[in-house]
């Protein structure tokens, strides 16, 4: 029987020969190199999957199509089939799986349209390995990393023996960053349908990964583990208004099992479609709109420097704050509503002139409306003279916000120039009254 299937395989590869494409090649993906025929793929434990990459190869000088890529056989698949195109030196990477049933030599057949490569492999018995996860058991399978999220301690790996008869293993080894927890002593027996369980400890790397190779006997599965992250949550101090110091803080849930660098970024939307941005609108500590975070294990808070807040400012514009945090996968953000509010009047000096009175107004106005006032003025005894003096400057704070180069947010400062006939000494001090679409903004009453 040998002999025949040897001339069967040299009749094959001879055929092979004739009527293969000069443009399509198949290799083997980990070597590069023709994949022969008959290919002799490593044998498989009954109900797993061994695992092998190829690659179809273009060689040739014009687009080529494969029209079919097919694996023919009972226990062999070729993800994913169908057909595609290839430029001159392109590469398309399909997955050959075999996944016996049965104890016995299993062939089979790789087809790329008219090209054929046959193949071989064996399933014997065996136990199947899986790995205890949040979402339950799942299999890992040779020549295939499994990837897989791991919690802080021990992991357990599950042995079954899916066989109908009795399966013994004679060695469990790992390496990577993986170490013994509990394992029972070899060599073990595992009846049919019976489990066995052992645990390992991972040593995570510095982002919290832990690769490793797990070997049942002559078997060797990749594992990739990946930390379970917690949640991450923005606090910001509330509530917010302009021209504030505010902070922010990030929390984890739970909290974390490795010490990472994350970042947060302040950006934002004005409520104006003109003089959109506010540069005072950033962290203090690093002069931009980004800041840096460590989470440290063990504990729900971000640390900034040490401390568990950042201190940014607020700004004068009405609009929203976008607060972004990224750290490992997570991205989340938090908006912080600035509203439209009255002037906020930060300072009033009053001067005199011998024939005139100045009175100078520093504030913001985070709707940049402002325009309308009225200025009052009072006699030392406290009493009221003449009548309030109105002054509409609408016009110049509106060309001062907008039609200039000026984009410093809501701030101005602005000065009134009265000419007085008479004594300016008569007049002890004055009120301003200011006022925007938000409302109207008295001051106290600001001495000469």
């Amino acid at each position: 029987m040998s002999n025949r299937i040897a001339l069967f395989f040299l009749t094959a590869a001879a055929l092979l020969q004739g009527i293969a494409s000069a443009q399509i090649v198949i290799n083997n993906h980990a070597t590069g190199l023709a994949l022969p025929s008959p290919f002799q793929l490593p044998d498989a434990p009954v109900n797993d999957t061994e695992q092998i990459q190829i690659d179809i190869v273009n060689t040739g000088t014009t687009v080529a199509t494969v029209n079919s890529a097919v694996a023919f056989g009972e226990y062999y698949t070729l993800c994913c089939q169908g057909a595609f195109t290839l430029a001159p030196g392109g590469i398309q990477t399909l997955t050959l799986s075999f996944s016996p049933l049965d104890v016995a030599p299993q062939s089979g057949s790789l087809q790329v349209d008219g090209q054929t490569i046959l193949l071989f492999a064996t399933g014997v018995p065996a136990a199947s390995l899986y790995v205890q996860t949040a979402a339950g058991l799942v299999q890992a399978h040779l020549g295939a990393p499994l990837d897989f999220t791991i919690a802080p301690g021990p992991t357990t790996f599950v042995l079954e023996n899916n066989w109908s008869a009795p399966v013994t293993v004679n060695l469990i080894y790992v390496t990577g960053d993986w170490s013994f927890d509990i394992i029972p002593p070899t060599p073990f027996l595992i009846q049919p349908g019976r489990q066995i369980a052992f645990t390992l400890v991972p040593s995570p790397t510095q982002d919290g990964s832990a690769p490793g190779t797990v070997s049942i006997d002559q078997w060797s599965y990749l594992i990739e583990a990946q930390p379970s992250q917690p949640a991450i949550q923005i606090q910001v101090a509330s509530p917010l208004k302009s021209a504030q110091q505010s902070s922010i803080g990030i929390q984890f849930n739970p909290p974390p099992t490795t010490a990472f660098t994350g970042n947060v970024q302040l950006t934002f939307d004005s409520a104006t479609t003109i003089a959109v941005t506010d540069p005072a609108i950033i962290f203090p500590s690093t002069g931009t709109t980004s800041v840096q975070f460590t989470s440290v294990v063990g504990q729900a808070a971000a640390s900034f420097g040490g401390a568990s807040t950042v201190t940014f400012q607020t700004g004068t514009t009405q609009g929203t704050i976008h607060v972004m945090a990224n750290w490992l996968d997570a991205n989340v953000t938090s908006d912080v509503a600035i509203t439209a509010e009255p002037v906020g009047i930060e300072s009033i000096s009053a001067s005199r002139e011998s024939n005139a009175l100045d009175v100078t107004v520093t504030g913001y106005d985070n709707t940049r409306t402002a325009g309308v006032m009225s200025f009052s003025f009072f006699n030392s005894q406290g009493a009221f003279i003449g009548n309030s003096v109105p002054a509409d400057f609408t016009q110049e704070f509106y060309n001062y916000f907008f039609q200039t180069a000026y984009n410093a947010g809501g701030m101005f400062k602005m000065t009134a120039h009265f000419p007085v006939t008479g004594n300016p000494g008569q007049v002890s001090s004055v009120q301003v009254d200011l006022m925007n679409s938000a409302g109207d903004a008295p001051s106290s009453t600001t001495p000469f």
